[in-house]
C-alpha cells in the first residue's frame, strides 16, 4: 500500500516511478513469534551492534537471514556465523596470505604477476553467481556464494602442492600460489 502511494506522489510531482518492489520479510524474535515489547522478545539493533560490532551485526542481517522471507533473529546463529566465516574462513584467510607475502618478500599488487588460469576460470564462474544473486536482492545466497569462494581459496593456499610453508616447494610455485590467493580475496 506504502508503495503504491509512493508511485502516486512520484507520478504528481513529474518524477520517473520505481520499476521494481522489493518486499523483505518480517524479522522474528528468536523463539519465531513476531518481536513485541508486550512479549517481551524485542531485539535492539543498537545494542546488538555495540555488543558484537558492526560488521559482524551487518554480516549476520545479509548473510544469516534471508531478504525476502520471515526468520527468526537468533543471537546465537550471529555468534556461530561470525566465528565460522567471518574469524575462521576470511579473517584466517587474509591474516596467512598477508603474512606469508610478507615472509617471502611478495608483492600481491604488482603487475608483473598473472593469475593461473584454472583460478581465473573459478572466480569468473563465480562472481557471476554472486552477481545474480545480488541481482536478485538474495544476499544471503550471495553471502553464501563468497563464503564457499573463500573457503575454495583456504583449500587451494592449503593444497600440498602448492602451499607456500612447503619448503619442497620452489619459489614461484609458492609466489603463484599467494598471487592466486589474493586474486580470490580481492573478489
Amino acid at each position: 500500500f506504502q508503495w503504491a502511494i509512493r508511485q502516486a506522489m512520484l507520478a504528481r510531482a513529474g518524477i520517473a516511478q520505481t520499476g521494481m518492489l522489493l518486499v523483505h520479510g518480517m524479522i522474528l524474535g528468536s523463539d519465531g513469534a513476531k518481536m513485541s515489547k508486550t512479549l517481551g522478545n524485542v531485539i535492539s539493533p543498537m545494542d546488538q551492534k555495540e555488543k558484537y560490532g558492526l560488521d559482524a551485526f551487518r554480516y549476520y542481517l545479509i548473510a544469516g537471514i534471508p531478504t525476502t522471507t520471515d526468520a527468526s533473529y537468533k543471537e546465537d546463529d550471529l555468534v556461530a556465523l561470525h566465528n565460522s566465516h567471518l574469524a575462521n574462513t576470511f579473517w584466517n584467510l587474509l591474516n596467512r596470505v598477508l603474512h606469508l607475502a610478507t615472509k617471502k618478500s611478495v608483492n600481491l599488487t604488482s603487475d608483473e604477476h598473472t593469475v593461473s588460469d584454472d583460478v581465473h576460470t573459478t572466480i569468473d564462474e563465480r562472481v557471476t553467481l554472486i552477481t545474480n544473486h545480488y541481482k536478485n536482492y538474495s544476499l544471503s545466497l550471495a553471502a553464501a556464494e563468497i563464503h564457499e569462494l573463500a573457503q575454495y581459496a583456504n583449500e587451494y593456499l592449503s593444497a600440498p602442492e602448492r602451499a607456500p610453508w612447503n619448503k619442497e616447494l620452489d619459489e614461484a610455485t609458492q609466489t603463484q600460489t599467494l598471487i592466486d590467493v589474493a586474486a580470490i580475496i580481492d573478489v
